[in-house]
């Protein structure tokens, strides 16, 4: 929680900046006197989170975002311990990390092309079942072909997700840098905190195995829900059309 702290204090500053720079621009636009134009001036878009609150659809998909950064913290906290346990060396750690790395690139590069075919919401969906088969891959692992296919799987679906994720975000109809801000902070800062903390004390409890068995569910889970709401809004969208 605490690593949320600069985020939200560079969302503030930010904010101050894209006012003082909207006050500048009607300022040099008009003739108005100094005094009418500091009445007149905007104010503070203070209301992001009410906005993002309002509309369910950006709830759910700030909720995806949390679930998929508190995957990540607990992918890189203990995938590699993961490694260890089953008698994997530093060389099968570094090719699965290059694997991971390769699949990535290549993904960011054709995430465009993927997110018009699929649509972003597609991509979002696909993302949740493809980190709950990573996981289960990691909760099986018998030998290091089962980590270089769970850090494959890594790479090329954070490229898609990644870039829908920052054009859904940067289209929500706030500040479009205050929005990209709020995704790295949810994603980098509040998800990834929380999947390490919660994270290492359930594997405290239970064990890494069992730790990445709930979280494949968890993925499975929501992903499922995640279909069951877009196929619902889809159908609620064809009756309205048909009735008007």
């Amino acid at each position: 929680v605490l690593l949320t702290i600069p985020t939200l204090l560079c969302i503030r500053q930010l904010q101050l900046v894209e006012n003082t720079a909207s006050l500048q621009a009607k300022n040099s636009s008009s003739n108005k006197t100094t005094a009418s134009t500091s009445e007149n001036s905007p104010r503070i878009p203070s209301c992001v989170v009410n906005h993002i609150f309002n509309d369910f659809d950006h709830l759910l998909f700030f909720s995806i975002i949390y679930v998929m950064g508190t995957s990540g913290g607990v992918s890189d906290t203990f995938t590699y311990l993961r490694f260890r346990e089953v008698g994997c060396d530093a060389d099968h750690m570094g090719k699965s990390r290059m694997l991971s790395s390769l699949a990535g690139a290549i993904m960011f590069w054709f995430s465009g092309s993927l997110s018009e075919v699929m649509g972003r919401e597609n991509i979002l969906v696909l993302s949740l079942f493809c980190v709950g088969l990573r996981f289960s891959l990691l909760q099986r692992m018998e030998s290091p072909i089962y980590g270089y296919a769970a850090e494959t799987i890594r790479g090329s679906i954070f490229g898609a997700f990644w870039s829908s994720s920052t054009v859904y975000a940067s289209q929500m109809g706030g500040p479009r840098a205050t929005m990209l801000l709020l995704l790295n902070g949810v994603y980098n800062g509040i998800g990834r905190s929380t999947g390490s903390l919660v994270g290492g004390r359930i594997q405290a409890l239970v064990g890494t195995e069992e730790l990445f068995r709930y979280m494949s569910y968890t993925n499975v889970l929501f992903a499922i829900l995640m279909i069951c709401y877009y196929n619902a809004k889809r159908r609620r969208g064809v009756s309205r059309n048909y009735l008007s």
